[in-house]
């Protein structure tokens, strides 16, 4: 008889296990008509459909299957994928019951059998009403200092004692939490939004505290956050988060933002898909950035991963158009030798740029249709007229192909540097210097490497001046030694 209920025992064990395996998330939502519901999780700063659920005759959804859905923050969205209802928590126990109306879809929320969730609408409330303290407390701050005539001095400082305190008690709830069930999906969100506190000594407010506490910042960056979890990938925190880590904290120059991005994905790479996000995420911002010279943290990052099989979601089209990017600008990155061309001038002699014989060269590339052109022009000619005795040329490549014209436009605006004409040249000027729009500005020096690129007139004499003045140095040491 033993052996019997031991067996039974077993069995019923073995059936509930088995009954928890996989997915089922029933939603009761009352007065609700929508014919079907989506589930939706955040992935980095997008959304992806998880799952969908028809409405049954008992006016239930429910979202069920064989296999779990990935752990994140998901979102409830209508039929027409246009209106979220409301956010909740999915972590391991998958099999629970969210109750709701249509009155008030969020705040009426209720969750059964789902300890997570259960903490996370309690957490989500207890900021709500600390967030209204919040506003109230700003609101009379703010009028006390409209107040010209009146000395709020007093009050003003305990309001500020009274924001100070709301903030510890948030502080305090969000360590409770943490403290409970440190591995838990809501504890994953709460160390996201936590920021480095910096040491009592970089409170002076001098500038070299203020350096220490961003230097701070940035090195304490991610201790709360395990960047090898992949659920952070599937929060609206962990974007945010990263981009204020690559675009703000780190120093923006090439060397430093592929030191950055490389420890970043190194972090990620035993989870797919919060390593294929943070890819991503590093390779467009370098490509899009408008900052000189991050180029190179582009080509660096696109041949490194996109290039050398380390991306098995890219498609072949996007394989070859990222191949056909890396080498044109390649070819045009700061310290690189510029391509050589070879064009037309107004007297139909071929010129090479190779051959100008200059301390420094501008190659500007332009159009006489062109209304920034009209502008730039006339300050780029004075300031070549001023400096041309320094050891400056310039190599002004038309972009427009009637010869008539282009004369014209040259005689009556006396641009006497040396012209010449794109529609006629030896080589693809717009392809090997990713000519796209005009005016474009290079620098080179006289060995024609580029030393700056895409500028505008201001920022040429800015660098060129400091080019000028390295250059000087140079040489007075030389004559020194």
């Amino acid at each position: 008889m033993r052996y019997l209920v031991f067996i039974i025992a077993v069995m019923v064990h073995f059936g509930c296990a088995v009954g928890q395996q996989g997915r089922k998330i029933e939603i009761e939502f009352k007065d609700l008509k929508d014919s079907a519901l989506y589930l939706v999780h955040y992935y980095g700063n997008s959304n992806m459909i998880a799952d969908t659920a028809v409405r049954e005759k008992s006016g239930r959804y429910i979202f069920s299957g064989r296999t779990k859905l990935p752990e994140g923050v998901y979102i409830l969205v209508d039929e027409s994928k246009s209106k979220s209802y409301f956010e909740f928590l999915v972590d391991g126990q998958q099999h629970f019951k969210i109750k709701t109306d249509t009155v008030s879809p969020h705040n009426n929320l209720a969750f059964i059998n789902s300890p997570v969730n259960s903490n996370f609408r309690e957490y989500s409330k207890f900021l709500s009403d600390k967030r209204q303290d919040v506003e109230k407390l700003r609101k009379s701050i703010a009028e006390l200092k409209e107040d010209a005539v009146t000395d709020h001095s007093a009050e003003i400082s305990q309001l500020d004692a009274r924001l100070k305190d709301v903030d510890k008690q948030v502080k305090k709830y969000q360590e409770e939490l943490v403290e409970k069930d440190p591995e838990s999906m809501l504890a994953v969100l709460i160390k996201l939004q936590w920021e480095p506190v910096h040491p009592y000594d970089l409170a002076t407010g001098n500038r070299e505290d203020s350096i220490a506490a961003f230097t701070y910042t940035r090195e304490h960056y991610w201790d709360h956050v395990n960047l090898s979890d992949e659920r952070i990938v599937r929060t609206p925190i962990f974007h945010e988060k990263l981009k204020t880590y690559m675009t703000v904290l780190v120093l923006q120059h090439p060397d430093s933002v592929i030191s950055a991005g490389e420890w970043i994905i190194n972090q990620t790479v035993s989870s797919p898909d919060l390593y294929r996000f943070v890819v991503w995420y590093i390779v467009n911002m370098t490509e899009r950035s408008n900052i000189m010279g991050m180029e190179a943290a582009f080509v660096h990052f696109a041949k490194e991963y996109y290039l050398s099989g380390k991306t098995w979601w890219a498609s072949p089209t996007v394989l070859e158009r990222m191949a056909d990017r890396v080498r044109v600008l390649e070819r045009i990155l700061i310290g690189a030798i510029a391509p050589e061309l070879q064009m037309w001038d107004t007297n139909k002699t071929v010129t090479s740029l190779h051959r100008v014989r200059a301390d420094y060269t501008v190659v500007v590339f332009w159009d006489y249709e062109c209304g920034h052109c009209n502008r730039m022009l006339p300050l780029l000619r004075d300031y070549y007229h001023k400096m041309r005795g320094e050891g400056l040329e310039v190599y002004a490549v038309c972009t427009k192909t009637d010869l008539d014209k282009w004369k014209k436009y040259i005689r009556e605006r006396k641009l006497d540097w040396i012209n010449v004409n794109g529609g006629y040249s030896v080589n693809r000027y717009d392809t090997l210097y990713d000519i796209m729009s005009t005016p474009i500005i290079f620098l080179l020096d006289k060995d024609k490497r580029i030393l700056a690129k895409k500028i505008e007139v201001d920022q040429l004499k800015e660098i060129l001046a400091i080019e000028m003045d390295k250059a000087r140095n140079s040489e007075g040491i030389l004559r020194k030694d």
